[in-house]
């Protein structure tokens, strides 16, 4: 395909709309790797939207406090989120989950 101005400018235009290479190539006839050399010798160029800060990470959970996870993960680049209750003295979890992670009782 020859790229001349005008489709180059709607190369631009669908760049700037963010579509990806696949469905400019379908909408041009060309393959993939035609669209990414035009946008390369042309100098468009396109940036990703920049992500949104994480979420500041719950502190570590105490000695004293039930580290039973709650959530699912994962935990990209954060803690998880603990239960936080008083721990029984013969275990790291509150009794509701020590009941649930172990068929013991406690003694």
């Amino acid at each position: 395909m020859i790229w001349d101005a005008p489709a180059i400018t709607r190369l631009r235009e669908l760049s700037a709309l963010g579509v990806p290479m696949s469905r400019i190539a379908e909408a041009f006839g060309v393959s993939k790797n035609a669209v990414a050399g035009a946008r390369i010798r042309h100098g468009i160029y396109t940036t990703p939207a920049p992500r949104p800060p994480l979420p500041e990470p719950p502190a570590v959970p105490a000695l004293n406090e039930c580290r039973y996870i709650l959530d699912d993960g994962p935990w990209q680049r954060r803690l998880p989120q603990w239960c936080g209750e008083r721990v029984h003295p013969a275990s790291v979890y509150c009794p509701d989950h020590h009941a649930r992670c172990y068929t013991t009782k406690f003694r």
